[in-house]
């Protein structure tokens, strides 16, 4: 399901609202690249250099999977905090007597 959401510096959730500022990654090339750096074993060793160089060139982004991936610190914390971006479909039923919003503790 997609949905249009407005983020709260304007853009819609289609643009996702950052340009890069560095070399542009079209999204093919940022997905190798994101998963170079989560897949592989020198990349979990040293995503370093990957998460800069998206961050830089594609920091929102459509992946060919068709999740967002937000790179950027500012992305991050938007998404963070806007409870309308995310999962539109809760992970498993919530058993009875629950709200789906208690928390674990401990």
């Amino acid at each position: 399901m997609t949905t249009s959401t407005t983020l709260t510096d304007g853009s819609d959730h289609a643009t996702l609202g950052a340009r890069p500022t560095g070399t542009p990654l079209d999204p093919a090339e940022a997905d190798l690249l994101l998963g170079a750096a989560v897949l592989t074993d020198e990349g979990r060793q040293d995503p370093y250099e990957a998460y800069r160089r998206l961050r830089e060139g594609a920091p929102r982004y459509y992946s060919a999977s068709g999740a967002v991936v937000v790179a950027d610190y500012a992305g991050c914390l938007e998404v963070l905090r806007n409870p309308a971006l995310g999962r539109s479909e809760p992970d498993m039923d919530v058993p009875p007597g629950m709200s789906g919003r208690e928390r674990r503790t401990g």
